[in-house]
């Protein structure tokens, strides 16, 4: 018999990827034109921050164009295009696409930064041209992402008031998460009954979901969800970094209940005590008892202490919400971390201030741009703590005075 003959397939040439010269950014959506051209701005400092990353970390390698459409929803930009990445020194096409394709991903939440929108990935492709050859490589949006909503873990019970729901695969980095947030919340004084954060996602990032029960003598719902937003998005910020992948706060939602009940009886001598506190400081003023005038005197400096601390934690809040916005806005630079620690001496309060600043390389996708020097960046930053720090305390009328100033810029 005669052997077989074994037909062979032939394999389809793909078709050449036309290499585009020029770069475009179309953004599609229901918003006004000047909404429009901030998106347009925000996504080109954002391929600029990815190409400053890829030429220093990719030898010979840069972006040489990019085709890229923003559909824009409620909060949201789905991002969609190919960027063409070039290679000189050659190298293995298929790491550079790959390494490529992580820092683009690695870099979005720059996007959210500048225009308070959430960017998503709808389609991406790269083509990486190196040793005159084309390679690509796509990403697309998973169709079933959204199904984690439904399969998601039971909640994991890690103390007594903190529980956790998260994919066991990435449970390592969110226990140590979770546990700090409550230290730190139950170091402002809320005795926390039961604290769940919930983070979905994990394909490409994740998202957390915080509920707070507990009680707090000092603070309202309002100031303990803002204060927990504050803390949350400042670990979610250092956690990106460690995954590599977008980590952010999406919802924040706090109740807070009252004390226990107390029993009839209880009540009863509470408002007696009360009563009889009264009766008590109404006497000692019209009998001007000279011996039993600190009694007065303590009660009413108490109050007064009382009063001042409440409106130093509010003013000293608001200056560190103020302060983190205004050094976020500072050109050519990115708030890595902001420490704001206070001291109340007699009628003013002392601040000791840290603030570390990473510097944006300004080379821009087709030639070196001018750059700008850490301490133009040290002298900026201190122009706008100093002015925060006169608006706020012109606004609350709480005096401020510096005793520490450190800023660091990297």
């Amino acid at each position: 018999m005669s052997p077989k003959k074994r037909k062979r397939k032939k394999r389809k040439k793909e078709a050449p990827i036309e290499i585009r010269k020029e770069s475009k950014i179309e953004v599609v959506g229901d918003i006004s034109e000047e909404v429009k051209e901030k998106i347009k701005k925000a996504i080109r400092s954002y391929v600029e921050t990815v190409n400053n990353e890829i030429t220093s970390q990719l030898n010979g390698a840069k972006i040489s164009s990019y085709d890229l459409s923003a559909q824009v929803g409620e909060g949201v930009i789905h991002i969609s295009g190919e960027f063409y990445v070039a290679s000189q020194e050659g190298g293995n096409p298929e790491i550079l696409k790959r390494r490529v394709m992580f820092t683009i991903h690695k870099h979005l939440p720059k996007i959210r930064r500048d225009t308070d929108y959430k960017p998503l990935i709808k389609s991406i492709k790269v083509n990486v041209i190196a040793g005159g050859r084309v390679e690509s490589i796509e990403e697309k949006e998973r169709e079933d992402v959204s199904l984690w909503r439904l399969t998601k873990p039971k909640a994991e019970q890690l103390a007594p008031n903190l529980y956790l729901a998260v994919d066991p695969q990435f449970r390592q980095y969110f226990v140590r998460f979770s546990r700090t947030l409550l230290k730190e919340i139950e170091a402002n004084g809320v005795l926390v009954d039961r604290l769940f954060i919930e983070v979905l996602g994990g394909v490409r990032e994740f998202e957390i979901n915080i509920e707070l029960e507990g009680k707090s003598k000092e603070m309202d719902e309002a100031r303990l969800q803002a204060l927990i937003v504050n803390l949350a998005r400042r670990h979610a910020s250092e956690l990106s970094k460690i995954v590599g992948k977008y980590v952010w706060v999406n919802k924040v939602e706090v109740s807070l209940s009252k004390e226990a009940e107390l029993s009839t009886k209880a009540v009863e001598i509470l408002k007696k005590k009360e009563s009889l506190e009264k009766e008590v400081e109404k006497m000692l003023r019209e009998a001007g008892i000279e011996e039993l005038n600190y009694l007065l005197e303590d009660k009413k400096k108490e109050v007064e202490e009382n009063v001042l601390k409440a409106r130093i934690e509010t003013s000293v809040q608001m200056l560190r919400q103020k302060m983190q916005d205004e050094l976020r806005s500072i050109p050519r630079a990115n708030l890595r971390w902001l420490k704001l620690n206070y001291e109340p001496k007699g009628s003013s309060v002392e601040l000791i201030i840290e603030a570390s600043l990473a510097k944006i390389e300004e080379e821009g996708l087709f030639g070196a741009l001018s750059s700008i020097s850490d301490e133009e960046i040290k002298r900026r930053a201190t122009e706008v703590i100093l002015r925060v720090i006169r608006e706020v305390s012109q606004e609350t009328g709480v005096q401020f005075k510096i005793g520490r100033l450190s800023i660091i810029v990297r």
